[in-house]
């Protein structure tokens, strides 16, 4: 047997930091429409800042949810991804937080849910699991649709 040690890698590996460095870029809005999809503070005394439960969803999209809370939470989510597929949004689309001119209103419930659920800090996709923890009053999403798409 051999006590022969491999030679040291040149490269260092320092995983436990995180990166320091951020980049972010002010783009100009170079037209096409914009939509807002804002989650109202649903008339149950829910206070801002708090996860909706199910039940509270469910009870504002007028749907009826059986079973457990996790055999109603799959439901809802089936229902997210069936709805989003109906929607006439590109399969991703910029989120912004400054609204542009001409802002329009999104008012189909299940629309606003499936937006929001599948929407991050920075970009709405549409393929994406949906996430309802940031489903909470008040919260608001607002959607950069290019010029250049069409629902086909």
């Amino acid at each position: 047997m051999s006590d022969q040690r491999p030679a040291p890698s040149p490269l260092v590996h320092n995983m436990s930091v995180p990166p320091r460095s951020q980049i972010s870029h002010r783009g100009v809005f170079a037209g096409g429409r914009a939509l807002v999809a804002t989650l109202d503070a649903l008339g149950n005394g829910c206070p801002p800042g708090v996860r909706l439960g199910t039940a509270a969803l469910a009870d504002w999209l007028g749907v009826e949810l059986e079973g457990g809370s996790q055999r109603a939470e799959r439901k809802l989510r089936r229902l997210v991804r069936a709805h989003v597929e109906t929607l006439a949004l590109p399969p991703a689309c910029v989120v912004t937080h400054e609204p542009p001119d001409g802002i329009e209103q999104m008012t189909d419930r299940l629309g606003i849910v499936a937006v929001l659920a599948k929407s991050s800090g920075s970009v709405y996709l549409r393929d994406k699991e949906p996430n309802f923890d940031r489903l909470v009053p008040g919260a608001r999403v607002i959607l950069i649709i290019p010029q250049s798409w069409s629902p086909q």
